[in-house]
């Protein structure tokens, strides 16, 4: 296997929980991307996500594009969240419990979910997305801890 030098500057690493590969991205293919066209993809899944008409699997892995994509699609969770549809709420809650603290945006409609949530199913996941979103990200804690220590 060759041994690449990659610079923190030019490569992203996404790792959600279910990828087994991190996903590579240069800082110029990031650039080219415009905002537009990053807002009509959230949309765009966001609409597959809501959509009881497709399967499970097409909602599912709209879901899993959204979740790495990061904080730009907690909004089409947050939807989600308060879709008429149990599953549709199961689907915003638990994706949004894959991103972490990528999610923190989320923590208001998660709270006033934690109100309105008859559920008991997705009143479960609600609360451990809340955990999760409201926990400091590892980087931040190692920052943290960097310079407490005194060695950052």
């Amino acid at each position: 296997m060759p041994n690449h030098a990659w610079k923190p500057e030019t490569f992203t690493i996404t790792v959600s929980q279910e990828l087994t590969e991190p996903m590579l991205t240069t800082s110029n293919e990031l650039e080219a991307a415009t905002f537009t066209e990053v807002k009509e993809t959230v949309e765009e899944l966001g609409a597959k996500l809501l959509d009881k008409n497709l399967s499970g699997d097409v909602r599912s892995e709209a879901g899993r594009t959204l979740a790495r994509m990061g904080p730009e699609s907690v909004p089409a969770f947050i939807k989600a969240l308060t879709n008429m549809d149990r599953l549709t709420r199961m689907y915003g809650v638990t994706f949004l419990w894959l991103m972490g603290s990528d999610a923190k945006a989320a923590v208001p409609a998660l709270t006033q979910a934690l109100k309105n949530e008859k559920d008991e199913d997705v009143l479960f996941h609600v609360r451990d997305a809340l955990a999760r979103a409201q926990e400091p990200s590892a980087e931040n804690t190692v920052r943290q801890k960097s310079k407490s220590s005194g060695s950052a």
